[in-house]
């Protein structure tokens, strides 16, 4: 017997499939500030696109834009 698991490589192989399932579901033509499960976005896509967005509404007049950002970056790593 090989004392290496191969959960992790069934894992990593169905984490592929499911994720080729998802984008190749996903119309081309959706929404311009979606960025999750599309190829070569990333988050820094979104906040460049999303601080455009405020700069260019900020150049009319008497208009304001509220912004929030939220870093879940360590929001499902579990101390125990």
């Amino acid at each position: 017997l090989s004392p290496y698991s191969t959960s992790p490589l069934v894992m990593i192989c169905f984490e592929r499939v499911v994720l080729s399932y998802i984008r190749s579901n996903i119309p081309q033509g959706s929404d311009t500030h979606q960025f999750a499960y599309k190829c070569n976005r990333s988050t820094e896509d979104a906040i460049s696109t999303e601080l455009h967005d405020a700069l260019t509404h900020l150049e009319k007049p008497n208009t304001y834009v509220r912004m929030l950002f939220i870093d879940f970056s360590s929001a499902l790593i579990l101390s125990y």
